[in-house]
């Protein structure tokens, strides 16, 4: 049995320039990191005496004989192009729901893609991962997608990533373990409740490009502001939170359907219970916020919420794992 072990992934800066469609014609950066949350892709073959071809388990059984009436597209589209002809069980779980905005989609197609590699004993590093990934993704799915998610997920790390024209390049974030632990205690996910599809949202994204030029021209500059907080040790660590809101002030620009009434609502209310800043998760409408929240301003903050609304993470340093058992 081969199991993979990745990594879900949180978007601090630069979200939207992350996507073919922007950083072709202009440049893209992103800083995101990868949490302790993740999600789980187990491959086993089937025995001679199983009598179907197929096992799936996720939120649903399926099991059969036809890999065409699979409905579960991911899985079917991965299976038709990589392993065609292999009897499979393959089981899916999760720490975290789907549909949330944190990467769930592309941390999935990364573990399965793992798994299958190191099934057929086919070597591989995580830049050729990372973009096996994204081709799966976009052209195999034909899903809009960027880039930073297959990215976060199979490096690991808190990360500084860079997009021109043609390729990407990925940067450890310098900052002292201090200021890191900092950093970390200071982020928790709040659960808005509603769940969206990330493709949809994001079309509407890539279409209004042109036209909010000005307002990703910002994004893409609070980035190279934001990794200079995070690897100075003279700037206080408090300013991520104030950007980070200053930030989703902008991204809200871009689209009538990124955000919503109860959305708004959600979010201020955190900002009056402790929050300095934050923002909502994934390409919007949807999903997790991400709120900076002062430690000596966390046991406010959370009485606010119910225990089941909110999600405290931590850091992932080693992004995708992979190993037979």
């Amino acid at each position: 049995m081969i199991i993979s072990k990745t990594p879900f992934r949180v978007s601090l800066f630069g979200g939207g320039t992350d996507y073919y469609e922007w950083f072709s014609k202009y440049e893209g950066a992103i800083i995101g990191t990868s949490i302790d949350k993740y999600c789980y892709v187990s491959l086993k073959e089937l025995g001679k005496f199983s009598e179907y071809r197929y096992r799936l388990v996720y939120h649903l059984i399926e099991q059969g004989n036809d890999f065409q009436k699979i409905k579960h597209t991911p899985i079917k589209k991965i299976i038709q192009k990589y392993i065609p002809n292999k009897n499979l069980e393959i089981n899916y779980f999760s720490d975290l729901p789907a549909r949330t905005g944190i990467g769930s989609s592309s941390s999935f197609v990364v573990g399965m893609l793992s798994s299958i590699l190191y099934d057929k004993k086919i070597k591989f590093n995580r830049n050729f991962l990372a973009k096996k990934a994204i081709e799966v993704e976009r052209k195999l799915l034909k899903e809009n997608v960027g880039f930073q998610d297959q990215i976060l997920t199979t490096f690991g790390g808190l990360n500084f990533i860079k997009f021109g024209k043609n390729d990407f390049k990925v940067s450890k974030i310098k900052l002292k373990e201090t200021k890191k632990k900092e950093l970390e205690n200071s982020l928790y996910l709040v659960n808005t409740g509603i769940k969206r599809i990330a493709s949809h949202e994001a079309k509407k994204l890539i279409q209004s490009f042109n036209k909010k030029k000005l307002i990703l021209d910002e994004i893409y500059n609070i980035t190279f502001e934001a990794k200079k907080i995070l690897e100075n040790d003279k700037l206080n660590i408090d300013e991520i939170g104030r950007m980070l809101d200053y930030s989703w002030s902008l991204k809200r620009q871009i689209t009538d359907s990124i955000s919503s009434t109860k959305i708004d609502e959600l979010y201020q209310y955190g900002m009056t219970k402790g929050a300095l800043g934050g923002k909502l998760l994934g390409a919007g409408n949807g999903g997790f916020i991400l709120f900076y929240v002062k430690p000596e301003n966390s046991k406010k903050f959370l009485r606010s919420f119910k225990s089941n609304q909110v999600v405290k993470i931590g850091f992932d340093n080693l992004g995708n794992q992979v190993k037979k058992f």
